[in-house]
């Protein structure tokens, strides 16, 4: 009697995760970007700053996103304003989402394509938010959360013929589910920035369609090249945007030194809907800057307010080095 001897055959879900865990054994740049997050809102209250509520002026001095002072040579604040959170709960509903879909996201496009995939995302969310509302103080790390989403989406559409159907019929459920859900709660509360979340999600998938290649064991080879390539367009094109924002109007900047720290209501987004191994919904917060109070501190204090014209510094311009307001 002869026998015939059939190899098994592998079931595709179990060699999609084998695939990306091998491509990308470790997720260290999500643990990295939550730590960072987490340090920044310590080191804030650490300083004197609300733990549910900080001050206007508290978030702009760690370098939260304010069009008269972004666009008045302080451009460092696109970047600086998705490490600021307004208070305790909206650090607590973006990092958990940032650690839910990130360790997916960082496995299907690398380390370091992810660390420019976050970072190219946010900083279109900041500049999406400065062009929209360049009037109101905003900061969170939802841009650059969004923009993981859109990232995955990108990734996802052209790389299908490469990832198991029932995981591609979950991911894109999912992910568009976690988009239209989070756009129409953004709608009905004006507290949340959507100008940032969507300019990040669309720079999310704009470079994970960049960023995405074949979910096999021989794409990582690839990857060095994609991500350079991705990183030199994404910042190239972030760059040339920066440039073409108005300037805010003189009267504007020139009552940017001194605004009172008036706590004002911060609304953030619900959990979303549950994706493999993502779930949440990241918020970008915005608080808008409030008029001129009298002042209500000593001469000097940075609480005070209401300082005459003729004592305010003159606002330097366009483009000119500005004093860095990050302690």
């Amino acid at each position: 009697m002869v026998h015939a001897w059939t190899t098994p055959v592998e079931d595709p879900t179990v060699r999609f995760q084998r695939t990306i865990l091998q491509l990308t054994p470790r997720t260290f740049v999500t643990q990295a970007l939550i730590a960072a997050n987490v340090i920044v809102f310590v080191l804030m209250v650490l300083s004197g700053a609300g733990l549910m509520m900080p001050g206007i002026d508290q978030l702009l001095g760690w370098g939260a996103n304010f069009g008269p002072r972004t666009l008045d040579g302080q451009w460092w604040r696109l970047l600086s304003c998705m490490f600021v959170h307004i208070g305790l709960v909206h650090l607590a509903f973006n990092m958990w989402v940032l650690w839910q879909i990130g360790q997916l996201v960082e496995r299907l496009v690398g380390n370091t394509g992810f660390a420019v995939l976050y970072l190219v995302s946010g900083v279109g969310g900041s500049l999406a938010s400065l062009l929209w509302h360049p009037d109101k103080v905003s900061a969170g790390a939802s841009g650059a959360v969004f923009g993981l989403f859109g990232g995955l989406l990108g990734f996802v559409l052209l790389c299908r013929h490469t990832i198991p159907m029932r995981i591609f019929r979950s991911l894109l459920e999912t992910t568009l589910s976690f988009v239209a859900f989070n756009i129409v709660i953004g709608m009905m509360i004006p507290a949340i920035d959507m100008a940032a979340h969507v300019g990040g999600l669309a720079a999310g998938f704009l470079c994970g369609v960049g960023l995405s290649q074949p979910v096999e064991s021989e794409s990582g080879r690839r990857r060095p090249l994609r991500n350079l390539l991705v990183a030199l367009v994404g910042g190239g094109v972030l760059a040339g945007g920066f440039q073409f924002i108005p300037a805010p109007p003189a009267k504007n900047r020139a009552d940017v030194p001194r605004l009172p720290p008036v706590a004002q209501a911060v609304s953030v987004s619900p959990p979303g809907l549950h994706p493999p191994d993502a779930s949440g919904s990241g918020t970008s917060a915005t608080r808008r800057r409030p008029a001129s109070r009298p002042a209500t501190g000593p001469p000097g204090s940075r609480r005070s307010a209401g300082i005459p014209p003729a004592h305010r510094p003159a606002a330097a311009p366009r483009g000119s080095a500005s004093p860095s307001a990050v302690p």
